[in-house]
C-alpha cells in the first residue's frame, strides 16, 4: 500500500495534515502545566497520530504494507475517546459514564469480531465513527442539561468536541463505503480523492482542537 502518504509530492494534503497535527501538540506542550487530565490524554492521542503517520510513511517508502497500522489504530482511537470523555470532571451524570463504558466495550468487541488483516478494516473504522458521534452528541446534551459551564465559547471541550463531531460525521460515509473507495481494488485517483477528503476533515479537527487546548486555560474559572 505505497499509496499511503508516499511520496509527499503526490499527496500534498497528507503532508499538510501531518504538519497540522503538530499544532495541538505544540500548544498542549506550551500549556502542559495548566491543562487538565482529559486534555493531556488528547495531547497523547495527537502524539500517537503523528507517530502513526511517520511510521506509515517509513513503511511506504520501502514498499511495505502499512495498512495494518491504521486498522490497529482504530482500537487505540476508541480507547482514547472513551478515556477522554469519561474523565471529564465537569459532567456528573452516572448514566453518561455508563453510556461511554458500555459503548466502548461493545465497539471493541465488534471491532475485534470484524477485524480485517488483508484490507481496510471497514467495520472497525465505521464503528469508531458511530461511537464518536454517539458520545459527542451525549456530551453536548449533558453540557446543555447540567448548565455548569458559564461561557461555552471559552470551554475547551466545546471546541474539541465540535471538531470531533465534524470529523466523524464528515468521514462516516467515506469509511462506510471504503471497500469501494479506499481498498486495494479502488482506482488510485478515486482513492486519493476520498482519502484527501478524509484528511481535510481531520485538518479541521486539529484546528478546532487547537482552539480548545488554547482555551483550556479558562476552564478553571468557567464552571459554576
Amino acid at each position: 500500500m505505497s499509496r499511503f502518504f508516499s511520496p509527499y509530492q503526490d499527496y500534498p494534503i497528507a503532508f499538510i495534515a501531518e504538519l497540522i497535527t503538530l499544532l495541538p501538540i505544540l500548544i498542549g506542550l506550551f500549556r502542559i502545566v495548566s491543562i487538565k487530565y482529559e486534555i493531556r490524554l488528547l495531547l497523547v492521542l495527537f502524539i500517537l497520530f503523528f507517530l502513526r503517520d511517520i511510521l506509515s510513511n517509513l513503511l511506504a517508502s520501502v514498499k511495505e504494507n502499512n495498512l495494518f497500522i491504521y486498522n490497529i489504530f482504530s482500537f487505540i482511537e476508541l480507547f482514547f475517546l472513551a478515556l477522554i470523555f469519561y474523565n471529564n470532571p465537569r459532567i456528573h451524570s452516572s448514566r453518561y459514564r455508563k453510556t461511554i463504558v458500555w459503548g466502548v466495550v461493545i465497539s471493541l468487541f465488534l471491532g475485534l469480531l470484524f477485524y480485517s488483516k488483508s484490507d481496510f478494516s471497514i467495520i472497525d473504522f465505521t464503528i469508531v465513527r458511530l461511537y464518536g458521534i454517539l458520545i459527542t452528541i451525549v456530551f453536548f446534551e449533558r453540557v446543555l442539561s447540567e448548565v455548569r459551564i458559564k461561557n461555552i465559547l471559552t470551554y475547551s471541550m466545546f471546541w474539541i468536541n465540535s471538531g470531533w463531531l465534524l470529523y466523524f460525521c464528515g468521514t462516516f460515509f467515506i469509511f462506510l463505503l471504503s471497500d469501494k473507495v479506499l481498498s486495494r481494488k479502488a482506482q488510485p485517483e478515486i482513492f486519493q480523492q476520498y482519502w484527501d477528503t478524509n484528511l481535510i476533515f481531520y485538518i479541521f479537527f486539529c484546528l478546532l482542537a487547537s482552539i480548545g487546548i488554547w482555551f483550556s486555560k479558562y476552564d478553571q474559572d468557567n464552571t459554576l
